[in-house]
């Protein structure tokens, strides 16, 4: 099976290889820097699959640049999502976080699909990312793309609540050349070194190298599953190259190769700690070219996560493997002035091993088609339509535990899905725009939760397993949004308002047989709906040279309606209290001469988390521990020792309140030298 995709993937790349040096037509690469001083604002690729201005996009899009990550004193990319309007960050450990998109928040989500450089990093076995894994250092990073709502029309299941790209510079337009240090409390060491080689002005490849290592035992959400468990010190080490060569009619042809070793302490859903040791080597081959119908883009990748996990709970350490083959083609092309066309096929393999039975697998193969049209209704009216349909073929392989009551059969199934997004924007004779959008997208089942986990918990002689039958959450999204022109502090501002309802949650303890009785308890399954609501506004701009500020208040509500199927139901299901109803991010920037100053606070208010402990010692259902309210600062000071070295100090998670569980991390300091050139 793995000789067979590795050869799919081989032949998909001497395919691109083969196009690639046979047209003939002229073509251009996406160029950022030239698109952004042409349009003399940011420019996205994300919300429709196609460069465009921000402002034109038909969702709502935040952007983090590469001069904010520089000032923000963060060192890893959760860290930044944190401060943007509708994001919410759970923390087991230093490098164990789970981000959600308005609300949801919850250990191995599955709701956003995170991309980097289009290349999805999303481990299905169990439904994670691995955020302090992640094959990208940050220097290497000129945006990160936001998308807020569904984005299924244009990526396909997983993208229910929104989509995050990661796109890192083009080593042929924009050469790193960087070394950093860095160290600080809990023992924190980090380094990284980049350069970038052009052997011809046509071709260029980026190198990367970086580490971290640090004395963290987490938050200790669940002592008394801690006890039982050896203290883990998180850890990243990884390699990265990137290579683009430019051909002489203007094609561009990219290949890009990761490996990622490290430990991580997360969250399992059941808010228990476990310990992950991973391995993560990637490999992607893309081409873009102009051709007589268009501007084709081709890209295959192929992900091979290998994970050994410590459980709590009396379940037996094991390993479980997960590789994921996808090939895509589309072809954007202009019929006339007015209309714009996109037209993708997509094709994915993902496989997971099974937990507890190694020497069988369970996986699916999904085959995709999907349509974009943008047109132009009048000079300050665009409407743009995607729609998409998925074709899920699920099996598995390998020997069945005789306690599990399914047949090979039952893992033989079929999923379609049909998902839409449609967005109307509406550009005034200034720069503002109202922008009105609604789309429908899809969570898939984890691997695991199709039957990827057949397990036994030695502490209660029982056996836990996944179920084929498990159908895909399904997403709403309707949202109307303002952008606003502020030019008398150079800057803008966007209110905006939306409507989500989530239906076919999906339950995710899985099934226990008790032995020998073989009372099937808590079968997975799906299990209710959610509705949500809320509010996002921003504000940001200039004041005089020295001075920058921004932003950004949240408010959400939401109300569940999820039947209690029992008294051990998993607390992912209570979304209510566990998203802030109100929350609140303030920047201030100050530079003088060779100094940077900036400030980052968070507020956050009536919040509530799992106490897993009321559960352990009582023996009482999931309850949840009213958090209050609590702020915390980031300060971070920068000396530019020269014109190519930067020191800089930077705190995070400061006035802090001694009770905080989960999701807040002791406070930090760290120093750090840089060098660009």
């Amino acid at each position: 099976m793995r000789s067979d995709l590795l050869g799919l993937t081989a032949a998909l790349c001497l395919t691109i290889l083969g196009l690639a040096t046979g047209t003939s037509a002229k073509a251009q690469g996406i160029d950022y820097n030239r698109l952004e001083t042409l349009f003399e604002e940011p420019v996205i690729t994300s919300a429709t699959g196609k460069p465009q201005r921000a402002s034109d996009a038909p969702a709502t899009v935040d952007i983090i640049t590469a001069e904010q990550i520089r000032r923000s004193g963060a060192t890893d990319i959760p860290t930044l999502l944190q401060r943007l309007p509708g994001i919410d960050v759970y923390r087991a450990s230093l490098d164990g976080p789970d981000v959600s998109i308005r609300g949801y928040t919850a250990p191995m989500t599955g709701r956003i699909l995170v991309l980097v450089d289009g290349r999805q990093v999303y481990n299905d076995s169990w439904g994670f990312i691995s955020w302090g894994l992640l094959p990208v250092d940050l220097e290497e990073i000129r945006q990160i793309e936001v998308i807020k709502g569904p984005q299924s029309a244009l990526y396909g299941f997983n993208a229910a609540a929104g989509v995050i790209n990661i796109i890192t510079q083009n080593p042929l337009d924009q050469p790193i050349n960087s070394l950093r240090l860095s160290g600080g409390s809990q023992a924190y060491r980090d380094a990284s070194a980049i350069t970038t080689l052009k052997p011809t002005d046509h071709s260029a490849v980026r190198l990367a190298v970086a580490g971290f290592d640090a004395d963290d035992s987490g938050n200790r959400p669940d002592p008394i599953a801690a006890q039982n468990m050896a203290p883990l010190s998180p850890n990243r080490h990884t390699f990265h190259a990137d290579a683009v060569t430019r051909l002489d009619d203007g094609d561009q042809l990219g290949l890009d190769a990761a490996f990622v070793s490290g430990q991580e302490r997360r969250l399992t859903s059941w808010y228990s700690p476990m310990l992950l040791r991973e391995q993560i080597a990637s490999i992607k081959a893309n081409w873009t070219g102009s051709t007589p119908i268009g501007l084709l883009s081709a890209q295959a990748y192929r992900n091979d996560f290998r994970t050994h996990a410590d459980l709590p709970g009396g379940f037996p350490s094991g390993d479980f493997n997960n590789d994921a083959t996808v090939a895509s083609l589309s072809d954007l092309f202009k019929p006339d002035p007015d209309n714009t066309i996109r037209l993708s096929a997509d094709y994915r393999r993902n496989a997971s091993t099974i937990y507890g039975h190694n020497n069988a697998g369970l996986g699916y193969d999904v085959w995709s088609g999907s349509v974009m049209w943008d047109t132009v209704l009048s000079p300050s009216l665009t409407l743009t339509n995607a729609v998409r349909f998925d074709d899920l073929q699920l099996g598995r392989w390998g020997p069945i535990n005789p306690d599990v009551p399914f047949t090979r059969a039952d893992y033989d199934r079929t999923l379609t899905a049909y998902s839409f997004n449609s967005g109307l924007v509406w550009r005034f004779d200034t720069p503002d725009a109202l922008r009105l959008n609604a789309g429908r997208g899809y969570t898939l089942p984890t691997l695991s939760q199709f039957g990827a986990w057949e397990t036994q918990q030695t502490s209660a002689n029982a056996l836990e397993y996944g179920n084929p039958g498990v159908n895909p959450s399904e997403v709403w999204n309707t949202e109307l949004s303002w952008d606003h022109d502020l030019s008398d502090v150079n800057g803008s501002s966007r209110i905006g308002v939306f409507f989500q309802r989530t239906a076919n949650i999906i339950d995710f303890a899985p099934a226990i047989i008790v032995t020998p009785q073989n009372q099937i308890q808590l079968p997975i399954a799906n299990v209710g709906a959610s509705r949500t609501m809320g509010l996002e506004a921003g504000l940001h701009g200039k004041l005089a040279p020295a001075w920058d500020w921004s932003t950004n208040y949240t408010f959400q509500a939401i109300r569940d309606a999820i039947p209690q199927r029992s008294p051990l139901i998993s607390p992912n299901l209570s979304y209510a209290e566990r998203t802030p109803h109100h929350k609140l991010n303030v920047h201030i920037g100050y530079t003088v001469g060779r100094w940077n100053m900036d400030l980052d606070a968070s507020y956050l208010a009536r919040y509530a988390l799992p106490d897993f402990n009321a559960v352990v010692l009582t023996g009482n259902n999931w309850a949840e521990t009213p958090l209050g309210q609590f702020v915390l600062l980031s300060p971070r000071v920068a000396f530019h020792l020269t014109d190519t070295v930067t020191a800089e100090v930077a705190a995070q998670g400061l006035w802090r309140r001694q009770d905080l569980p989960l999701s807040v991390l002791e406070p930090r300091v760290l120093f750090s030298l840089t060098g660009r050139w």
